[in-house]
């Protein structure tokens, strides 16, 4: 007997010392890579926290946190994690609910009384915002970055102006007012000021005590794309993005989730938070969602719950597997850490494959069909022709004798047909050199009443691309309107995150266009007019239907009000 249990001890010590040196490989493994990204991004400091249900399984730290003094970055160090903040947002919505102070799926303006926009709609629901399904405007720039940040409750006064950006539960549209509408209600409902609420009732009992809201002068330096510092500034809408802390710190957070504390919400609850949303909803695809969280899959994780967070330069991500009981942090803070934190769904794949769970092929993978190039009458080329409305850009398709083009703020395409309204991309660079695309599709079809341009790539499920607009004729009011604009209501201490606004005349549209002040990307964006004095953004998805509003030689846009510069 005594031989038998020495026998069984021994082979659970070399299971677990196996488990370790896998671990340890893992570790390794991405040690180097990360590393190497982040010389090649120019990624300043970042941390990266691996985490059980039962606890840290290791924190790797990278770079500084202030090159200038070379102070190195620690599990300790404050990380900005901007959208990240979301996630405990929604975890204070589902506490008030199973305390049956609230129910998610009445009307929002059942708990926020204040909240009424032009032309709101009931269907606005805690729930629906939490899933971006809500049809609110994706953003309020007006006061959003700034040194002196309004409280965020004075945000209800700005969406009050606005009118609804599309119909509730129809489609995804991220909302950032969305949620800090939701922190308002917390506040309403509870009767403690958002931050007061989140730090009692997860921040204490999770014992996250480095955590905190618009902690700017605690937290990290940052640096531009080019690794040089620049200020990052706090944020108006903390529900939405506001919280600093560390990678140890959120480790708590996110172990709570794969433990299923008790300290932070009842078991059914942690249930319903992670339930696939939105089920039937076909301009959604292959995109699924749970209350807070988005949802992708891996071969051997499966079902992966995450969250990505962007200011001004910190980046953060954030993601769990229950069935592989690991979840990993990363923090970073450079504008370009986005390139560091997309390892995070890997990392939890490659944890869950030493555990020994099987491959699974996603059942949502489409497949790809033959990379033949197809003859086809060119005639019939022309159904696809036409203006397509993406978010923050639009793609003029086009035929050219026999071939099908596409092209998008400079970028042109050839697309090649292969199958059942399918076509592989060619890039075209400098008009020389084609690059074909083998292993994605740009596709057309309709949905849900709708004309749409999607795309496939091998290994992930369809995407939305660009929503079919069709041309009308530019009101002579609006005509009189283009030239460029700059904001004449900027509040103290504000930080602008565009500039250089403009409404011009294009390929027989009207484009609003600014750029983003970090980096300068150009953004453009086709208006759909309502009226002489109202239009709105054309497209589905984020920013699609939020409007552009005339009044008083003043353009009203995203919050921002605009005058014609030399008018």
């Amino acid at each position: 007997m005594k031989k038998s249990i020495l026998f069984l001890l021994l082979i659970a010590s070399q299971m677990f010392l196996q488990a370790q040196s896998d671990l340890e490989a893992i570790r390794s493994e991405f040690k180097e890579r990360i590393t190497k990204t982040m010389k090649k991004s120019k990624v300043v400091g970042a941390s990266v926290a691996v985490v059980s249900s039962e606890g840290i399984l290791w924190i790797d730290n990278f770079g500084y946190e202030d090159v200038e003094d070379e102070k190195p970055v620690t599990s300790e160090t404050i990380f900005g994690i901007g959208s990240v903040t979301k996630v405990l947002t929604s975890a204070a919505v589902m506490q008030l609910a199973e305390r049956d102070k609230l129910d998610i799926d009445n009307p929002l303006s059942q708990y926020l009384p204040s909240f009424q926009m032009q032309d709101y709609s009931d269907g606005v629901t805690p729930q629906n915002v939490m899933t971006h399904h809500s049809g609110l405007p994706s953003d309020i720039f007006k006061g959003m970055f700034s040194e002196q940040p309004e409280d965020y409750k004075c945000l209800v006064n700005y969406i009050n102006d606005e009118y609804m950006a599309g119909t509730p539960n129809q489609i995804r549209a991220y909302s950032n007012p969305g949620y800090t509408l939701l922190g308002h209600m917390i506040a309403e409902v509870s009767g403690m000021e958002y931050p007061k609420y989140i730090e009692t009732n997860i921040l204490q009992p999770l014992g996250m005590n480095n955590t905190e809201f618009n902690a700017l002068e605690k937290a990290s330096k940052t640096y531009d794309g080019k690794g040089k510092f620049q200020s990052d500034v706090n944020l108006r809408d903390t529900p939405a993005g506001g919280l600093f802390t560390s990678s140890k710190d959120l480790s708590k957070f996110l172990q709570a989730f794969l433990s299923q504390s008790q300290d932070l919400l009842k078991s059914n609850t942690y249930q319903q938070i992670l339930e696939y949303q939105h089920i039937n909803t076909p301009l959604n695809f292959g995109d699924r969602y749970a209350l807070g969280w988005s949802m992708t899959s891996r071969p051997h994780a499966g079902d992966i719950y995450y969250h990505t967070g962007t200011t001004l330069y910190f980046n953060a991500a954030m993601a769990f597997s229950p069935k592989a009981d690991v979840g990993v942090i990363i923090l970073t803070n450079s504008a370009r850490g986005r390139s560091v934190y997309k390892e995070v769904h890997t990392i939890i794949d490659k944890v869950a494959e030493s555990k020994g769970l099987p491959k699974i092929e996603s059942e949502q993978e489409e497949a790809m069909g033959s990379k033949d190039r197809i003859k086809v009458a060119p005639e019939s080329l022309d159904q696809y022709t036409g203006i397509y409305a993406a978010p923050g850009a639009y793609i003029d398709v086009y035929r050219k004798n026999k071939k099908l083009f596409m092209k998008l703020q400079g970028l042109r395409l050839e697309l090649i047909p292969v199958e059942n309204n399918q076509f592989i991309p060619k890039v075209i660079l400098l008009h020389l050199i084609p690059i074909r695309l083998g292993d994605q599709r740009v596709m057309f079809e309709e949905v849900d009443g709708y004309p749409l341009m999607t795309s496939l790539e091998e290994g992930n499920p369809k995407e939305l691309i660009a929503a079919r607009f069709e041309k009308q004729e530019i009101p002579q009011a609006w005509k009189s309107r283009t030239g460029d604009y700059e904001i004449v209501n900027p509040l103290p201490g504000e930080i602008p995150f565009f500039g250089s606004f403009s409404i011009t005349e294009k390929d027989d549209l009207l484009v609003f266009s600014f750029k983003t002040t970090t980096d300068g990307q150009n953004i453009e964006m086709v208006m759909d007019f309502i009226n002489d004095d109202r239009a709105k953004v054309a497209g589905l998805g984020r920013y699609g239907g939020q409007s552009i509003i005339y009044k008083d030689g003043i353009i009203n846009a995203f919050g921002n009000e605009l005058k014609k510069i030399n008018e």
